[in-house]
């Protein structure tokens, strides 16, 4: 029995211990051992609280006292000492102020809420001090954080009856939640404190919309492209930088680009789209605050239905020339009320035709020309298409049509003879070059190694600004249109004597001209050039064949510029001006008597008013001149004579002259022109 007794005994024990071995009983049974109180029928008893005598001086005001004093006082604050400085202040200010004194100073609010502030900005929330007591008081203010540290003024004697203030200045250099007790000492042994709260967030920036559709607008001119405008609007109180970053490189443009938006404030941003006939029509545009949020725009365009058009649907270029660069235009109209963008899809439609430009804009109610440029190497007719896509609108096609003929050139020359031509004289040869064809060609007459020869054209001139018609190094460059005639000179000037028989170097649209028909040999042509047959070549080939003889110089001229100056005060001097006389020597250098002459028939009317004359060696006028107006006079030399010629200048007004006198040959009938003698510019 006692075993079981025991057993038993230890079993509740240990029951026990387990319900109330927890980390909150440790053992202990919850009010083991405690008695509750016995309640009685009555409560305590109160004592009594004596009446207040009614002629107690330390009354505490209350709050409507205190409110309507510090109402009379709300407009004017004092300006303080920082701290005491006369004798009474010193004496107040060390004053302990009992609880009745302490409820008369009022500072507050106890709660100063900044609310949201932006990272690193500036703000500052007034704590007011009323002094209701008739003694000063000194405030001290303990700042013990770096966000409240340009608090002012900290300490301050606050008047009697008065009021003063205490800028708290707020500024936060992290984001997140701010709070904060700010100690207050008054007379340096009461403490009491003010509770500071804020939220500091990061700047942000909110978008209008996050998507923006561009399309056109009627009458806007094609260089603006579309436009539309998204609104930034910051709603913190501290100013946000941002920027737009694209996501690739697209059409699509915001403007500006960066800037700030001021706090509470608004900002119109530009967002523009330049088209072109391959620009994509989407693009997304990330907007970043700086330290703060950022936002998505997605841009996207559409285009108008344009309505473009081939001035002619079939476009025939005629007859092109071989191997000579030929350009025609094709206009393309714009008939809607959109700009349209085109591109050419086929801007080389054969190996000889290109298409410029390949793609580009045609503003509303204008035209654009393509440009074709043909360069034909085989003779074929041709006929092909070219086809433009318009942006939004249908697929335009041009049909063009024509052919290629060879170039004929005709010469009406057989041969160009210069026969015994003295070095330093002259000889000219007149021919024409005629293109009876229907296509325009170009003929090159390399002279590079024939320098005693060249050519002129009368009626035109070799200019370096006229690509049609110049001289390059010796190589002539003529243009001749379809079914024009060119007129053209080929002079022979040696200057040394020499011997000549070759055939003229010809290029007929960069193809070698067949030689002239004295010549019995094969024709040589380049590999592209086409004719019909050697019998062709013979009748059309500009090519000719040249032979001179250079023969040693038979006359001498030791000046060949004559330069006056004179003064028509001193014209019908009996003396003349020996700045107004001046002369050459001819002499006959060769083994032959030689008659020569000078012509001035251009000049006739100048020599007969007597602005020039002719003198002797001791400047005696002569009459008449070496060549009259109707007939020649001769002088003749033999091997080694020579005869001084002089010529005096007598102008009759203020004027100036530029003769050329050709120097002429005679009796001898196989000498032809020979040197000029140029009185060259004869200023005044």
């Amino acid at each position: 029995i006692d075993t079981l007794r025991d057993t038993r005994i230890s079993k509740i024990k240990q029951r026990q211990m387990e319900e109330y071995n927890t980390s909150r009983d440790i053992g202990i049974k919850p009010a083991g051992g405690l008695k509750p109180p016995k309640v009685k029928e009555s409560g305590p008893k109160r004592k009594a609280i004596p009446p207040r005598p009614e002629g107690l001086t330390e009354k505490v005001m209350t709050s409507v006292e205190l409110a309507s004093r510090q109402a009379s006082m709300r407009n004017t604050v004092t300006n303080t000492n920082n701290v005491p400085t006369t004798l009474q202040e010193k004496r107040e200010c060390c004053t302990r102020l009992t609880p009745q004194q302490m409820h008369q100073i009022v500072i507050g609010p106890s709660v100063i809420d900044f609310g949201e502030v932006s990272l690193r900005t500036v703000n500052t929330k007034p704590l007011m001090i009323v002094n209701h007591l008739d003694i000063h008081v000194f405030i001290q203010i303990d700042i013990d954080c770096r966000e409240l540290r340009q608090s002012l003024p900290l300490t301050q004697v606050v008047p009697p009856q008065t009021m003063s203030k205490v800028d708290i200045t707020f500024e936060s250099q992290k984001s997140g939640t701010f709070q904060r007790s700010v100690v207050y000492t008054v007379n340096n042994h009461i403490k009491q404190h003010i509770n500071v709260h804020a939220r500091i967030v990061t700047p942000e920036i909110a978008i209008s919309q996050s998507e923006i559709v561009l399309k056109p607008t009627i009458g806007v001119p094609q260089t603006y492209g579309y436009s539309g405008v998204v609104k930034l609007t910051n709603t913190t109180n501290g100013p946000a930088d941002f920027t737009w970053r694209p996501d690739k490189i697209s059409p699509f443009a915001v403007r500006p680009s960066q800037g700030t938006v001021e706090p509470h404030c608004s900002l119109n941003c530009e967002v523009l789209y330049f088209p072109s006939v391959t620009s994509p029509l989407d693009a997304e545009f990330t907007l970043d605050v700086v330290e703060g949020n950022t936002a998505k725009l997605q841009c996207r365009a559409e285009f108008a239905s344009p309505s473009v058009k081939f001035v002619e649907r079939r476009l025939s270029v005629g007859v092109l020339p071989l191997h000579v660069v030929h350009k025609v235009t094709a206009g393309l109209k714009n008939t809607g009320h959109h700009h349209a963008f085109f591109q050419v899809l086929n801007p080389q439609p054969t190996p000889f035709c290109t298409v410029k430009p390949e793609s580009g804009c045609i503003p509303v109610g204008g035209m654009v020309n393509l440009e074709l440029s043909f360069f034909a190497v085989e003779i074929e007719k041709f006929d092909f298409k070219i086809d433009v896509r318009v942006r939004g609108g249908k697929r335009q096609t041009l049909r063009v049509g024509g052919s290629v003929e060879p170039p004929l050139i005709e010469c009406d020359l057989d041969t160009f003879a210069f026969n015994g031509v003295h070095v330093g004289s002259t000889l000219c040869h007149n021919f024409n070059l005629v293109n009876p064809m229907a296509s325009e060609a170009e003929v090159v007459y390399n002279l590079n190694k024939y320098r005693d020869f060249k050519l002129e054209i009368p009626h035109r001139n070799f200019a370096d600004d006229d690509r049609k018609n110049y001289v390059e190094e010796n190589y002539y460059h003529i243009y001749l249109s379809a079914g024009e005639k060119v007129n053209v000179n080929l002079i022979f000037s040696p200057q040394q004597v020499a011997s000549y028989d070759f055939n003229l170097p010809v290029l007929i649209n960069d193809m070698i001209a067949p030689p002239p028909p004295i010549r019995k040999i094969s024709t040589a042509v380049s590999r592209t050039s086409t004719f019909c047959n050697d019998q062709d070549y013979l009748m059309s080939t500009p090519c000719r064949r040249v032979t001179a003889t250079a023969m040693f110089p038979l006359l001498s001229v030791d000046k060949l510029e004559l330069q006056f100056t004179a003064s028509p005060f001193n014209l019908r001097a009996v003396t003349p001006d020996p700045s107004s006389v001046q002369g050459f020597t001819i002499s006959n250098v060769g083994e032959e008597t030689a008659s020569f002459s000078l012509d001035i028939r251009e000049y006739s009317t100048i020599f007969e008013e007597g602005v020039f004359r002719f003198t002797n060696e001791k400047n005696v006028p002569t009459l008449p001149a070496l060549i009259d107006i109707g007939s020649a006079s001769w002088t003749s030399l033999k091997p080694g004579e020579s005869t001084y010629i002089g010529v005096q200048f007598t102008p009759s007004s203020d004027c100036s002259y530029n003769l050329s006198l050709p120097l002429m040959l005679g009796e001898l009938t196989r000498y032809p022109y020979s040197a000029l003698i140029p009185l060259l510019p004869v200023p005044l």
